[in-house]
């Protein structure tokens, strides 16, 4: 009986050993707990990891980010003495954002020689952009056709809705594998009621067009940031991150019976207007009149119309000016339009006929081939008043030497007439040497007239003073260096675009794009990015534009270097800072 009791006795101690030591594990144990174990697709999960033993020293997410986003991290540290006994509480906070819908699992965390329980976590796939108008942030895209030829543009319209302030916003670049983008127009900010909800909403359109036939796939964007309640200054806000529905557009070949010779035209709409600086216009003889011949293209960007030069024709001399294209988001979709300006001078008087032009292009809403003509033009040529412009079609420099060769004769039939005056001992002699002495001068007086208004004519049409394009972009500069001290983004989006148009005209500018893709520059591309990605915030009060400034000073001068370096004997840079 005495061993019975001692036994119980043996084994009661070991039971309080134990307690002792699994409660002491217990407090020192590693958890991992989450907000939800069920959540849709564009929500976000707080996964909370706990530890009471010291900082937690996992760093390595690997496992997790196959699954999930970590958008933030956070640490906390709670510690507290209560009647001389010390409890330590370390959290590590993450922000988790699933990237599929599906069932997955968060892995077991280690630190300190611990170990974390792993958790089961289900992503329904039941968000849509109309279920997600219930949120207070939500993003939103539309296109304009879901079935387009290649090289044809169709247009992305972006919409974020937000119903409270926003900060730290941030939105994912857009990219689509064989296809160019291009942006339409200036982000636009309006205001909708959803629900009973009113929402502030900014939009921005994209030009997107495919090269190559197939499906073309436009991927979701993501919009991440911090909400903002006015007059809560204390309150850091919560995270919020919502996506956009992806679209698959069919992208249809370049037809068949298509000319070949013809530029690729993909259109629902092409138009040309006409027009001239009289109408119906009369030419004189050595003056020039401007015509103006504006192509225009629904759906299509300006930089793929093509050039529209005018046919030589006998009796007129043609001085073309450069093309300009102009690019608009209309409500129809975006509005391509080329405008060429010719400056036409008569060389003989007379009707002179301009023949017709044909413009082949593809009618993408019926599917057929159709064309637009520019019809013919006759222009009637009157004389010149002025006699510097009566024989402007002769004056060559071969016709002015012969003119200057029979001058020099003139002059010496002249001297030979005196001669033969002064052997017969007339007394008209001295009248007629006068006589021939003023024609000599008047001939000469009308080589250099001809001479100087040809060269005046000739350079009229083909150049222009440099100084009025260096003004404006000393001026578009300005504006942009004031844009970047005052902090404003969209003025500084606006002005660094007009002077990088003006710097280099001979590039086609589609928008901040190319200025990153001329310069190819890591921090000049983050620069930018940034400053669009605060023109989503509201207000856009967080940019500052001090460092684009001087990244943009530092790569043009660096610039101006190479460049030099290249060809020294190159001119100056035409519009320094």
């Amino acid at each position: 009986m005495v061993n019975v009791r001692r036994t119980q006795r043996l084994w009661l101690i070991v039971l309080m050993l134990v307690s002792i030591v699994t409660a002491g594990r217990a407090n020192a144990a590693l958890t991992a707990s989450v907000d939800r174990t069920t959540v849709a697709k564009n929500d976000i999960i707080q996964l909370t990891i706990r530890s009471d033993t010291g900082p937690i020293e996992h760093t390595d997410f690997t496992a997790l980010e196959q699954n999930f986003s970590v958008i933030n991290r956070q640490r906390s540290n709670q510690i507290s003495i209560i009647n001389g006994q010390k409890t330590a509480i370390y959290d590590l906070h993450l922000t988790l954002f699933p990237i599929n819908a599906g069932r997955f699992t968060i892995p077991a965390f280690k630190s300190r020689g611990e170990s974390s329980q792993p958790i089961e976590i289900t992503v329904a796939d039941t968000s849509t952009e109309t279920s997600q108008q219930h949120e207070e942030v939500f993003l939103k895209t539309l296109i304009s056709k879901s079935e387009v030829y290649v090289q044809e543009p169709l247009v992305l319209t972006v919409q974020l809705f937000h119903s409270v302030g926003l900060r730290d916003a941030q939105l994912t670049s857009l990219d689509v594998e064989n296809a160019v983008i291009d942006e339409i127009g200036d982000q636009e900010k309006s205001e909708k009621i959803l629900n009973g909800v009113r929402y502030s909403v900014i939009e921005k359109h994209y030009s997107i067009t495919p090269e190559k036939s197939g499906q073309l796939t436009i991927p979701a964007l993501t919009f991440s940031g911090r909400t903002q309640y006015r007059g809560v200054y204390a309150d850091p806000g919560r995270y919020v991150r919502t996506r956009s529905m992806a679209h698959r557009v069919e992208v249809l070949a370049k037809p068949d019976i298509y000319p070949a010779n013809a530029p690729w035209l993909p259109t629902s709409a092409l138009s040309i207007s006409d027009s001239w600086d009289g109408n119906p216009p009369t030419l004189t003889v050595g003056e020039s009149v401007t015509r103006t011949l504006t192509l225009s293209a629904l759906n299509l960007n300006a930089a793929q119309l093509p050039d529209l030069s005018l046919p030589t024709v006998p009796g007129l001399k043609l001085y073309p000016d450069q093309s300009r294209n102009e690019n608009t988001a209309t409500k129809s979709g975006m509005l391509g339009q080329r405008i060429f300006s010719t400056a036409i001078v008569a060389t003989q008087p007379g009707d002179i006929k301009i023949p017709e032009q044909t413009i082949y292009w593809w009618n993408t809403s019926s599917k057929k081939l159709e064309q637009t003509i520019i019809p013919a033009v006759t222009l009637n040529s009157k004389a010149a008043t002025n006699p510097a412009h009566q024989n402007l079609a002769a004056v060559t420099p071969e016709a002015l030497e012969r003119q200057n060769q029979q001058s020099v004769d003139n002059h010496l039939d002249s001297n030979a007439t005196q001669t033969a005056v002064n052997k017969t001992g007339s007394s008209l002699w001295p009248y007629l040497a006068l006589m021939f002495a003023l024609l000599w001068l008047a001939t000469l007086a009308l080589w250099w007239r001809l001479a100087r208004a040809t060269k005046i004519n000739s350079k009229a049409f083909l150049s222009e003073p440099p100084s009025t394009q260096q003004n404006t972009a000393r001026a578009a500069f300005k504006a942009f260096k004031k844009a970047c001290h005052n902090n404003a983004a969209a003025d500084a989006r606006h002005s660094l675009i007009d002077w990088f148009k003006c710097t280099h005209p001979q590039q086609q500018i589609s928008g901040l794009q190319s200025v990153s893709e001329h310069y190819k520059n890591a921090e000049l591309d983050t620069l930018i990015r940034d400053m669009e990605q605060s023109l989503y915030a509201e207000g856009a009060h967080s940019w500052q534009g001090k460092a684009l400034l001087d990244c943009v000073e530092a790569l043009e001068k660096t610039h101006g270097k190479q460049h030099k370096n290249v060809d020294k004997t190159a001119l100056k840079p035409l519009y320094p800072f």
